[in-house]
């Protein structure tokens, strides 16, 4: 990325931080430029996690600067209550399904999920913040994230593209590249991957050599649309990968158990006495 557009985002950090009273913890290019999938006239989408400086608590802000950039930034205690509230959901419905929370609209709108929100912000070559933060979080939030509510969270998308290629065998090029990426991530996940390692090429080098020249020529042709969805095909390579290869996704994903909670208290009071020393 640009130095200059780098340098633009640390200074528009900076003034949300005096407007706001509040401490960013970590910034980072989130979605469609980071990991791979974005056309010419793609917006920037940043996200990032702060802790309040005040008793007056914040928990949400979204800031939009033109059509280029968009920033969602939320407080880090209610990233830790979301994970907390979806892994004792988890845990009470083991091998049921169940929607995954989040604490208000604008965690929702900003995409406050498990692997936007916080594991892929890890994988980002654009990435910022306090450098404590940066360099001992990410093993942090792997002790306190529960597999299971990563699948469930990853998979409502997939199943989506699913029912769709089955119904009419047509997708946009956004769907297609989109799922074949959650799928990617997910594998990602199962083999033991840590926060992180979210881009398009990098998974498919690891998960989806088969099918990786279908995605390449797919990924070029999307550079040049329109808009998200005005490019449909059919593609029969990537509706037999996405099939078979969600299908063997979620029968591994109903067959987690629940980790081993016990450690979960003290990972995040790890993850408080570091944003105590930040």
């Amino acid at each position: 990325m640009d130095k200059i557009v780098t340098q633009f985002i640390e200074k528009r950090i900076r003034m949300l931080e005096e407007l706001h009273h509040i401490h960013v913890l970590i910034w980072a290019f989130r979605g469609s430029l980071d990991i791979g999938i974005y056309r010419e006239n793609s917006d920037l989408d940043i996200i990032f996690i702060f802790r309040n400086l005040e008793k007056s608590k914040i928990s949400a802000i979204h800031d939009i600067i033109g059509h280029g950039f968009d920033l969602w930034g939320w407080d880090i205690d209610d990233v830790i209550k979301t994970i907390r509230i979806n892994t004792a959901l988890y845990c009470q419905n083991e091998h049921k399904s169940f929607e995954t929370v989040t604490l208000s609209q604008e965690h929702d709108r900003g995409s406050l999920a498990y692997h936007f929100g916080v594991f892929c912000a890890y994988g980002s070559k654009n990435i910022g913040g306090n450098p404590l933060f940066l360099e001992e979080a990410p093993a942090i939030f792997g002790q306190i994230m529960e597999k299971r509510v990563m699948m469930n969270d990853i998979m409502l998308g997939v199943k989506n593209a699913r029912e769709k290629i089955v119904s009419t065998g047509t997708l946009s090029a956004n769907e297609y590249l989109y799922t074949v990426w959650r799928i990617l991530l997910s594998q990602h996940v199962f083999s033991g991957g840590l926060p992180g390692e979210a881009d398009m090429s990098v998974l498919l080098d690891k998960y989806g050599s088969q099918i990786a020249n279908e995605v390449f020529d797919l990924n070029l042709k999307y550079k040049k649309a329109r808009a998200k969805h005005s490019l449909r095909i059919k593609s029969a390579i990537l509706n037999e990968f996405i099939v078979q290869e969600s299908a063997e996704i979620e029968r591994k994903s109903l067959s987690l158990s629940p980790e081993n909670r016990d450690h979960l208290d003290q990972s995040i009071q790890d993850m408080h006495a570091l944003i105590a020393r930040c």
